[in-house]
């Protein structure tokens, strides 16, 4: 009976995923805490954060993080919104969902979970949108000016 209970977590310990970000001195840190995020809650993942002290001045510089638990703190924010969509709108993300989960076998995710990497997309590929990013005049993320 022993060894029937041992199984499961066995095969649990093979799907599980560990994810290491490794964040430096160089500029961009927010990627890595923005990976962080989206890899938090992720079934079969374990994301852990290499930060070398570069890595902790330009987190600080950067992002308003001044130490593990601050990254932790901001690496675990996940924001809940709330949207309202038109009914044609959400029938196609409906069928979107439905579309992938033929395409690729299994059941069709979930309609809201597909909305965040839907903008993400959409804002990674936007020119202006990144022209604006890129901009010395822009203001520091809402993050860094709540733990600074």
């Amino acid at each position: 009976m022993a060894d029937a209970e041992a199984a499961p977590s066995s095969a649990v310990a093979r799907t599980l995923n560990r994810i290491v970000v490794g964040i430096s001195g160089a500029s961009g840190a927010i990627y890595g805490v923005r990976l962080l995020q989206a890899l938090h809650g992720q079934p079969g993942i374990e994301a852990h954060a290499v930060v070398s002290d570069a890595g902790w001045r330009t987190l600080q510089h950067e992002c308003g993080v001044d130490g593990p638990a601050a990254l932790q703190a901001l690496a675990l924010e996940a924001p809940e919104l709330t949207i309202d969509l038109p009914a044609a709108v959400y029938r196609d993300l409906v069928a979107y969902a439905e579309a992938i989960g033929r395409q690729s076998g299994q059941a069709a995710p979930d309609p809201a979970k597909l909305i965040a990497p839907m903008i993400q997309r959409f804002m990674a590929t936007d020119r202006a949108f990144a022209k604006v990013r890129r901009s010395p005049n822009q203001p520091k993320p809402e993050s860094a000016a709540r733990s600074g």
